[in-house]
């Protein structure tokens, strides 16, 4: 998981949401 500059000032609740669609994308992938 790769993170960027921005990662130091957008709000928690944007990582939150960033985990929950993340977490989606892993089950959408075959294998994941």
């Amino acid at each position: 998981f790769l993170f960027d500059e921005r990662d130091e000032v957008v709000p928690p609740q944007w990582h939150e949401e960033e985990e929950r669609l993340l977490i989606d994308n892993l089950d959408a992938m075959p294998g994941g």
